[in-house]
């Protein structure tokens, strides 16, 4: 509030009084007014200031005056009412989901003996084939978020007794909506019985387990 001295005498002791809300949304007062309250020189001016927090989404204005008395007369003198322009309080947007819950994906596991896809757009489309011995394959990791993820990494989930694998690099940072690829070597002992196994495939960063995908593993 800018209160104005148009008369000819200082106005000693001008304060502003309480200020009266209107419009579609509500405000709380923090602070103020600063100053509580001043002297005014004729032909001066003084600002007034609060700190308000804002209600919920609507408008909110704000009417008031001032009051002081005169150095000279030493009458009282007041200020008409006025109020304020509309301000305008907005809603709180949520963050977006890709920022709130960062979305690591597996794109694509790829056997690099035959080139066959095993995942393929995040879906198992067939079983993973191996024999004992060891198997390279390749696994595809999407970050779908738009924050850069740290720590990124993959594993295999449930294999069976005399099955293990080493992941080359352990962890790696994925930029926003970019991919990555780990090469995964799976050692497979000949004492390992033929047969199905259902595991996981879990890719993973710093936040936990992102996602994970089931997948069918033959020893054959």
């Amino acid at each position: 509030m800018t209160v104005n001295n148009t008369g000819g005498e200082t106005v000693n002791n001008v304060a502003p009084s309480s200020l009266t809300l209107g419009g579609t949304s509500s405000a709380a007062l923090s602070t103020g007014p600063s100053p509580a309250s001043a002297n005014i020189a004729a032909g001066g001016s003084q600002t007034f200031s609060w700190t308000y927090t804002a209600g919920s989404a609507g408008t909110v204005n704000f009417a008031g005056n001032a009051n002081g008395t005169g150095a000279v007369s030493n009458s009282p003198i007041s200020s008409a009412s006025t109020t304020s322009t509309d301000v305008t309080i907005l809603a709180k947007n949520p963050l977006p989901e890709p920022i709130l819950f960062p979305g690591v994906s597996i794109q694509q596991l790829t056997m690099v003996s035959s080139g066959a896809s095993v995942i393929h757009d995040g879906k198992a489309i067939t079983a993973l084939e191996v024999a004992p011995g060891t198997q390279d394959i390749l696994i595809e990791v999407k970050n779908k978020s738009f924050l850069t993820q740290i720590d990124v990494g993959v594993m295999l989930e449930g294999l069976p007794y005399g099955v293990s694998y080493t992941v080359g690099p352990q962890l790696k940072k994925v930029n926003a909506h970019n991919t990555v690829t780990f090469t995964v070597t799976l050692t497979i002992s000949p004492e390992v019985p033929e047969g199905t196994y259902q595991i996981k495939t879990t890719t993973y960063s710093r936040k936990g387990p992102r996602d994970r995908i089931d997948l069918t593993l033959v020893i054959k």
